[in-house]
């Protein structure tokens, strides 16, 4: 499985009176299409109410309002998940009831498609937000990423059209803003395909005439087909143990065999847990070795077997099977700890011995260790 994308940035909708009709980008069923908002009213009586809800939408997390105490904007963000091309349809946003009209007013709104992610479910990890800034150059909470395959995306509103700026490291979307009113602009940042969890990391956004800037980040995920790992880690040693020790051994087995062939990996795993020795087993087996790592037992993380086909290290496809493991110190779990150590392991052909003898061979640790992946692949 892949990482999910921005696929899409739609145009930006804006203005001074009457409710808001925000056009859709193309869609395709299951799509996840994020709606971002901001109103601004600086003479609007007392605290202005918050921005509707649009009808079949869902507020993601909470409005962020400026300036404190009586509000004169906000900025928020909502989604849905896409029935088809056609559903739903281009959303149309009310106005709040106490909102002010005219041109020293702006409501504004941009729809974005992400395409790619899991199918039930909020399609995120974690969600941030961070705002509303009225300075230049302010920072993105940090995000969460909990498995492998991630794409985290900044969602920028503000309640003028400044420069977003950029954040390095991330890559920039294309940039929406209006002169409508008192202005608007939209803008996004993203990393694709990480394991990782991002940063607080800051921004280069220009400080805005009026009103305020914000950021929503999010942390799509992909079909839970690639989240076998996690779903173990949720029965036998916990989320919180498993998850970070899978980034790192995703992150250098990638470097051997790359993004597709770890792909593979992650299928022939599922289908043995499945075919050959049940998920408890493997659940079992994958328990015992994080706690020998936990506790400091010079053990190998052997739970990566993978099915080589020819375009990996051009050998007949499936007439080979290797276990990639990552020897782990005794004092992290996790990325900053790790040893920069792979270990590639060959076991007999999985077609001479079947799959039940290659498992049982696999969990007794009946294996030939290469000091070099570079070195085994030249030789095999």
């Amino acid at each position: 499985m892949a990482a999910p994308v921005l696929q899409a940035e739609g145009a930006i909708a804006a203005n001074t009176s009457g409710s808001l009709t925000v056009t859709l980008p193309s869609k395709l069923s299951d799509d996840i299409l994020i709606l971002g908002l901001v109103y601004w009213g600086p003479n609007t009586t007392g605290d202005a109410a918050q921005i509707p809800t649009p009808t079949g939408w869902t507020l993601i997390g909470s409005q962020i309002g400026q300036p404190a105490g009586t509000r004169d904007g906000w900025v928020a963000w909502f989604w849905r998940r896409a029935i088809s091309a056609a559903d739903p349809a281009d959303p149309v946003c009310a106005r709040g009831a106490s909102w002010d009209t005219g041109t020293d007013t702006c409501f504004a709104g941009r729809a974005y498609v992400i395409r790619g992610c899991i199918t039930t479910g909020d399609p995120w990890d974690a969600q941030a937000a961070a705002g509303p800034y009225t300075t230049a150059n302010q920072a993105v909470a940090a995000v969460t990423v909990s498995d492998a395959e991630r794409m985290v995306v900044q969602f920028f509103n503000e309640m003028d059209n400044a420069s977003a700026g950029g954040i390095s490291g991330w890559t920039a979307g294309t940039a929406a803003t209006s002169a409508t009113g008192t202005d608007a602009g939209f803008q996004t940042f993203r990393k694709d395909n990480v394991s990782m969890s991002t940063g607080a990391d800051a921004s280069t956004a220009a400080a805005p005439a009026q009103g305020a800037y914000a950021y929503m980040g999010l942390s799509f995920k992909p079909p839970s087909g690639t989240t076998f790992f996690q779903t173990l880690a949720s029965t036998a040693v916990g989320v919180a143990t498993l998850a970070p020790v899978f980034v790192a051994v995703k992150a250098l087995i990638a470097t051997a065999v790359g993004v597709a062939g770890l792909s593979r990996i992650m299928t022939f795993v599922s289908t043995l847990a499945a075919t050959a020795i049940g998920v408890a087993s493997l659940v079992k087996t994958i328990s015992k070795t994080l706690a020998a790592v936990a506790t400091g037992a010079p053990d190998l993380l052997k739970m990566m077997p993978k099915t080589l086909a020819a375009t990996v290290i051009g050998l007949p496809a499936l007439t080979q099977t290797v276990v990639i493991a990552v020897a782990m110190p005794a004092t992290a779990v996790g990325v900053a700890g790790l040893q920069k150590v792979l270990v590639v392991v060959r076991t007999m052909a999985g077609t001479a011995l079947g799959v039940a003898s290659l498992v049982a061979s696999f969990i007794a640790g009946a294996v030939t260790v290469s000091s070099s992946p570079a070195r085994w692949f030249r030789a095999h």
